[in-house]
């Protein structure tokens, strides 16, 4: 699932599904295949939009199973729902495939249910593939039409404004972990002995040069403090060393997710607003841009680290995507970190969560969604 979008625009007419099209397009910087993207409307007005995975046709001679249908369809509806001010959605699918077809998904009945009984009705629904789409509720359905989203009118409007497309077309590969160190570099990928205060502050501080964009090495972190190390920016072994190693300590974990969710100089989240954070459910919109940049830091470390630290800082960039709203990329390095740690508490509950569908709170609402790009 990705998070929940919107764009300001002044009032402008949507005569379609090609204006349709555009408007996600550029809320959401691409449309890509595979997609079911839904968009909430108020009063008639366009507001967020958000894209979950289009679930796929059963290659199994037995059909699907219609209770995973209504599931999925509730779990979705769940999130539309969450737009408060919502009153009805609209529905665009997106078929994967070299020669996909224009037929409503496999999930339109569930969908249209489960929109139903959450108060906020499906008020039009379409199927769109090379440049056609086919509704598959209303007065026209089954009429095709021609689309072409980026000539849209509300596209150029948008694009006039500084609006840009496709802003993050391709996903990132998941990096893999690299040969297992050993001798000296086994040795520095050894954890903090001791779970100190002082120490994983003393490491925090080294993560801020990543979550800020400053430069500088890191240096190791023990009880007592810190020592120089060689290196040069780019995580190089040592520095990886530095900042992964205590990844394995669930508490310094939760204290770097806690650390790159808050902006500096604000006050420390209280005890119970920390698990709200935790669980990416905070009221407070995170510095999305810290938290991008916390993702990008682990994912540089994973070549370098032993599977215990590898593992734990794939789940923990399958966490930013999850909070992101990026259900794929969060199941795909979270899958990445069960090869390297199957049976890790971690790794084995964030699966759980993403394989089930839950949302996280930060993507469901607009005030708080993280968007490409921003």
């Amino acid at each position: 699932m990705e998070p929940a979008a919107s764009l300001d625009v002044p009032v402008l007419p949507a005569r379609g599904p090609e204006d349709l099209l555009a408007y996600a397009g550029h809320a959401l910087g691409r449309l890509p295949a595979g997609s079911l993207l839904l968009i909430t409307l108020a009063a008639g007005r366009l507001r967020a939009v958000v894209r979950v995975d289009l679930p796929e046709p059963s290659a199994a001679p037995a059909p699907p199973d219609p209770a995973e249908a209504v599931e999925w369809a509730r779990a979705v509806a769940g999130v539309c729902r969450r737009d408060a001010e919502a009153d009805a959605v609209l529905a665009l699918a997106l078929p994967a495939g070299p020669a996909p077809g224009l037929d409503a998904p496999s999930c339109a009945a569930a969908l249209t249910a489960a929109l139903a009984v959450a108060g906020r009705p499906l008020a039009g629904a379409w199927t769109t593939a090379g440049g056609r789409a086919r509704p598959w509720s209303g007065r026209d359905r089954g009429q095709d039409h021609d689309v072409d989203p980026r000539s849209a009118p509300l596209s150029l409007h948008l694009m006039a404004r500084g609006s840009v497309w496709d802003r993050a077309a391709a996903p990132e590969p998941v990096p893999r972990a690299g040969p297992v160190p050993r001798g000296r570099r086994a040795a520095s990928w050894r954890a903090p002995a001791a779970d100190d205060d002082a120490a994983r502050r003393v490491w925090l501080s080294q993560w801020e040069s990543v979550l800020a964009r400053e430069r500088g090495a890191a240096r190791p972190v023990t009880a007592e403090g810190t020592a120089p190390v060689s290196g040069t920016e780019e995580h190089p072994s040592a520095d990886a060393a530095v900042l992964g190693a205590p990844l394995t300590l669930p508490s310094w974990r939760d204290a770097l997710v806690l650390h790159a969710a808050v902006r500096p100089g604000d006050p420390p989240p209280e005890p119970a607003e920390r698990e709200r954070f935790l669980i990416a459910g905070s009221e407070q919109a995170p510095p999305w841009e810290r938290l991008d940049r916390l993702r990008a830091g682990l994912r540089r470390l994973v070549p370098a680290a032993p599977p215990p630290a590898a593992a734990q800082a794939l789940a923990l960039a399958g966490w930013v995507g999850w909070a992101r709203g990026q259900g794929s990329d969060a199941a795909a390095h979270l899958a990445a970190a069960a090869e390297l740690a199957p049976d890790d508490p971690f790794v084995t509950l964030m699966r759980r969560v993403v394989d089930t569908g839950c949302v996280a709170g930060w993507a469901a609402h607009p005030d708080t969604a993280w968007r490409p790009g921003a």
